[in-house]
C-alpha cells in the first residue's frame, strides 16, 4: 500500500509542471470564452441602441410635368415621396431633416434653357413653378418618430419638383437624356449615448432619365443607409 502510494506520489511530481501548464491552458480558455460572451453581449446591447436609416423615393417613373392643368400637376406632385424606414431595434425619436439642392454640373445643365420653360416664372430673381408657388418648400421637414421596422413618408423637397418639371420641358425636345443630381441632407437627432443633440451630413445622389420609349421620367435613387452613430 506504502508503496503504490509513493509511486502516486512520484508520478505527481514528476508530472507536477504539466498538470499546472493543463490548468494554466484551461484557465485561460474560460477567461477567453468569458470575454468573447461578454464582447457578444456588450455588441447587442449597442446594436439596440444604434440608429441607422434607409432613404428612398417611393415612385421611379412620373407623368411629365408640362403643359398640363393645375389639379393635374398637384395630384402628381403630391402623390411623390421620400421614404425614411428605421431598421435599427430601437425608434428613432424625433428627426429634423433639412434637404439642399447641390449644384454640381448637371444642374447647370439640365436648367441651361429653363428661361423657355413656360411652366416656371421668374420674378423676384428666384425660379419657382407657376402652378406651384402655394407649395411649401419643405426643405425643412420634422419627423415625431419612426418606430424600428417601420417606414414614413416625406413629401418631396420643391427643388426636386423643379428638375421633373424642367425634365418634363426638355421631353418636347430630346430622344433621350439623363441628369446625375446631388442633394445634401441634414438630419439633427437625439445621440442615446452621448444624451445630447449631434447632426450627420450626407451627399446623396439621384437622376433624372428619360429614356424616349415612353413619355415618362425616372427619378432614380438607389436605397440610401444613412448611420446616424454605431
Amino acid at each position: 500500500m506504502e508503496k503504490q502510494l509513493d509511486i502516486t506520489l512520484n508520478l505527481l511530481s514528476k508530472y507536477d509542471s504539466l498538470i499546472s501548464s493543463l490548468a494554466t491552458i484551461g484557465s485561460f480558455f474560460a477567461a477567453f470564452f468569458s470575454f468573447i460572451i461578454a464582447f457578444m453581449v456588450f455588441r447587442y446591447n449597442k446594436n439596440k441602441e444604434a440608429l441607422n436609416l434607409i432613404l428612398n423615393f417611393n415612385r421611379e417613373e412620373v407623368s411629365p410635368l408640362y403643359n398640363i392643368d393645375k389639379n393635374q400637376m398637384k395630384e402628381i406632385v403630391n402623390d411623390l415621396k421620400i421614404q425614411i424606414q428605421n431598421p435599427s431595434l430601437s425608434a428613432s425619436n424625433i428627426l429634423f431633416l433639412n434637404f439642399t439642392s447641390y449644384r454640381n454640373r448637371s444642374a447647370k445643365k439640365i436648367y441651361k434653357n429653363c428661361y423657355n420653360n413656360d411652366e416656371f416664372t421668374f420674378k423676384g430673381g428666384g425660379l419657382s413653378i407657376k402652378n406651384l408657388q402655394d407649395r411649401p418648400l419643405y426643405v425643412n421637414q420634422q419627423v415625431v418618430n419612426i418606430d424600428n421596422g417601420k417606414t414614413t413618408e416625406l413629401p418631396l423637397p420643391q427643388f426636386i419638383i423643379e428638375d421633373l418639371v424642367q425634365a418634363s420641358y426638355l421631353i418636347t425636345d430630346s430622344n433621350s437624356f439623363k441628369y446625375t443630381r446631388k442633394l445634401n441632407l441634414n438630419v439633427k437627432f437625439y445621440h442615446k449615448q452621448k444624451h445630447k443633440l449631434k447632426s450627420k451630413n450626407k451627399v446623396i445622389k439621384y437622376s433624372v432619365r428619360y429614356e424616349g420609349a415612353r413619355v415618362l421620367i425616372n427619378l432614380d435613387l438607389k436605397p440610401v443607409f444613412i448611420r446616424l452613430f454605431k
